[in-house]
């Protein structure tokens, strides 16, 4: 394991914790440590010393929080940790993909983005509607039903 990527993932996880529905100035500094963090991976992942599954999982989900090309680099990198054999990667992958169709315009495979109105509503952006709950079973995606509840439970009250 790869301590600094470790560290890494776990202020990456606690910068979300503490984010709040509507606050703007937070995402804004957010989004600063984000692509700090990011720069900090690259240096990790072209040393490439003995890396993990899980190091590969870290590093796929800060990515995953990134925003235009990064994504690709998140489903790469959740992809390697998913042929590796760790399981959780398996939905980071889903999801690295959905976001990177999104953010090209394009409708999502998997259903794991949502926008959450201020109210805590959520609401799944364009769907994909090819896939399965079969398919996304495979990637330990939830159904649609149940992940939108799941966010709206997160999302109450911040």
């Amino acid at each position: 394991m790869n301590k600094r990527l470790y560290l890494l993932y776990k202020a990456d996880q606690g910068d979300r914790s503490k984010l709040k529905l509507d606050d703007k100035v937070g995402m804004k500094k957010m989004g600063e440590r984000d692509r700090k963090r990011q720069k900090e991976v690259i240096a990790i992942l072209k040393d490439r010393k003995s890396l993990t599954a899980s190091d590969y999982y870290r590093a796929a989900m800060i990515f995953q929080h990134a925003s235009g090309a990064a994504h690709k680099r998140a489903v790469l990198l959740a992809r390697k940790s998913m042929d590796m054999g760790h399981v959780r990667a398996k939905w980071l992958y889903a999801a690295a993909v959905d976001r990177a169709l999104v953010s090209a315009g394009k409708k999502q495979k998997f259903s794991t983005q949502f926008r959450v109105s201020k109210d805590g509503k959520a609401t799944s952006l364009p769907i994909d509607k090819r896939i399965t709950d079969k398919i996304r079973k495979e990637y330990n995606v939830p159904p649609i039903a149940q992940a939108k509840k799941k966010i709206e439970a997160y999302w109450k009250g911040k």
